[in-house]
């Protein structure tokens, strides 16, 4: 099997595991029942996402070549720092909209204490890491070995919008233009790791600012 086709079939069947045993159907409901707020469901959702995720990037990561970093640390650092900045001015209006306070923050607790935001925060980030390296890491790196940037991307694009499409259809339309930069920011730089920061900016702030907002509702 070709090497590309292979690493579809092995995100679509990592997604798929962690769909329907941590996110649709989560076999921790059984373990937590008294759990209204989803605090320890969604934390080991998390948890499992990235052990599921990583994975195929632990077991690849010798035959994965980066692509050369294209631009300076300092390059790096304000493109970065832009979009994260960015992000948190986006989240700042569209957080307080009705539909995304339904949804999010993810754990439903009644008054959230500095230990509760940390420990959400901190399973938020684990979750990404795998994510990430799953997406722009395992099989982005893969995509550019065998086709031209424009076909990487789309590739990943359109794989990242499926796997929002569960959500809702406003954020696999708005993964679109997040799949684009995230890419984007992996080839320049070379790393996953600054698509898992500003990744980790829109959760992180898209929470905060729903559990603010929620608050001031209640």
């Amino acid at each position: 099997m070709h090497p590309v086709a292979l690493s579809i079939l092995v995100v679509t069947l990592c997604y798929t595991l962690y769909y329907f045993l941590f996110y649709k159907h989560s076999i921790v409901r059984h373990w937590s029942v008294s759990d209204e707020s989803g605090y320890v469901r969604v934390c080991v959702m998390r948890i499992a996402g990235f052990l599921i995720f990583l994975l195929p990037y632990l077991l690849a990561v010798d035959t994965l070549p980066a692509p050369p970093r294209q631009m300076t640390v300092v390059q790096l650092a304000g493109v970065v720092g832009v979009l994260a900045f960015l992000l948190v001015l986006i989240n700042f209006f569209a957080a307080r909209n009705p539909e995304n306070l339904a949804v999010y923050p993810q754990i439903r607790l009644k008054k959230w204490t500095a230990a509760d935001i940390v420990v959400s925060a901190v399973s938020w980030v684990v979750y990404l890491i795998g994510y990430e390296c799953l997406f722009r890491g395992y099989l982005f790196f893969y995509s550019i070995q065998y086709f031209d940037l424009i076909s990487a991307i789309g590739l990943n694009v359109a794989l990242y919008v499926l796997v929002h499409v569960p959500k809702g259809y406003k954020e696999a339309f708005g993964s679109i233009p997040m799949g684009i930069v995230l890419c984007g920011v992996t080839y320049y730089s070379g790393s996953v790791w600054p698509a898992v920061v500003i990744h980790s900016v829109l959760a992180l702030s898209n929470e905060w600012f729903s559990i603010y907002y929620s608050s001031r509702q209640s």
